[in-house]
């Protein structure tokens, strides 16, 4: 007699099998729907941070576009070469840190740090923006230690030299860059009459364009430099500290010493100088300069502009000898920011 062998139900196999598998694909649909959100908050996350870091961006560009455009209300011009010059521009959410440090007389660094609202720590964002800003200096015609169109007068005595020499305590340094010049450019050199000038500077003559680009030069400093009116009675130029520059304005401009200036002095008329007057920069003289009875020293640089015979005249304690940095100090007083500097940024990761 035959005997049969027991089978479970086959529904009841397939359901022990059914149940795990249930579960692992909900686990599995569990973690793509925490991966999906996870990626979501990522790139909501990464959103939020790049609209972040293009704001701060914004307020850094801001703020170096409002440094330049202060740059003669912060007086830079008389901060020295190789210091720092600090300050802080508002912006709607914080101040931006601006920095400028000057590395020449004519060229600079502006330097703007601009940091990130961050409402978490993995959420800030930083920017610090550097500028090399190059100045540019009104356009004046210095082509010698003397440079005019008219004739230089000169005696035993008088110095001249293009020479442009390392001196002590040089407000630019040691190591600054020197460029020697011709002494004099000029249509004649001569000595004052009844006086002798047995070794005269070398000369050569001036460009045609002098006159004229030197009264642009003037013309170009505008309301950078104030002007003063002056008249034939003699007296010293006012008291002045640090680089400064001035036209002063007059038919007949009479200037005894003792008397100084440092920076940019232009004499807009017929000018006679008495006494001792020191130049530390750059003279200018929109006519005759008579200084035979004068102790006039110049350290930087002359430049007249004078078609009549008169011309320059100095005395036997007269001396100009050149400076390029006191020249370029005195004409950035009259300085802009150039159009197209160059420009760099870099991102700060925190």
């Amino acid at each position: 007699m035959m005997t049969r062998r027991y089978r479970a139900p086959v529904s009841r196999r397939r359901h022990g099998f059914v149940l795990p598998l249930v579960i692992v694909a909900l686990a599995v649909s569990s973690l793509l729907a925490l991966a999906f959100i996870h990626e979501a908050l990522l790139g909501a996350r990464g959103a939020r941070a790049s609209l972040g870091a293009a704001d701060v961006e914004y307020r850094a560009e801001a703020a170096l576009g409002t440094a330049l455009a202060r740059w003669s209300q912060d007086s830079l011009w008389n901060t020295g070469v190789g210091t720092r010059h600090q300050l802080s521009v508002p912006s709607p959410r914080q101040p931006v840190a601006v920095e400028w440090l000057r590395l020449h007389p004519l060229m600079l660094i502006l330097r703007a740090q601009s940091h990130g609202h961050a409402v978490r720590r993995l959420d800030v964002s930083s920017r610090e923006l550097l500028r090399a800003v190059r100045l540019e200096p009104p356009p004046f015609p210095i082509e010698a230690a003397i440079s005019t169109a008219g004739t230089l007068h000169g005696s035993n005595g008088t110095i001249v030299s293009g020479i442009d020499e390392l001196r002590p305590h040089s407000p630019c340094g040691a190591n600054r860059d020197t460029a020697s010049l011709p002494a004099v450019v000029a249509n004649r050199v001569a000595a004052v009459a009844p006086h002798t000038w047995t070794s005269p500077p070398p000369w050569r003559p001036p460009p045609a364009t002098l006159w004229m680009r030197t009264h642009g030069a003037v013309q170009a400093l505008g309301p950078q430099v104030p002007v003063r009116h002056w008249n034939a009675t003699p007296r010293p130029l006012p008291p002045s500290s640090g680089w400064h520059g001035v036209i002063v304005r007059g038919p007949s401009i009479a200037i005894t010493g003792p008397s100084a200036w440092q920076g940019l002095l232009v004499l807009d008329g017929n000018a006679t100088v008495t006494g001792a007057l020191h130049v530390t920069g750059v003279l200018v003289v929109l006519g005759n300069l008579d200084a035979a009875a004068a102790q006039l020293t110049v350290q930087g640089a002359v430049v007249a502009a004078d078609t009549n015979a008169g011309g320059v005249t100095l005395g036997a304690a007269g001396a100009v000898r050149y400076d390029r940095c006191a020249v370029q100090l005195a004409l950035a007083v009259g300085a802009r920011p150039s159009l197209a500097p160059f420009s760099l940024w870099h991102r700060l990761s925190r």
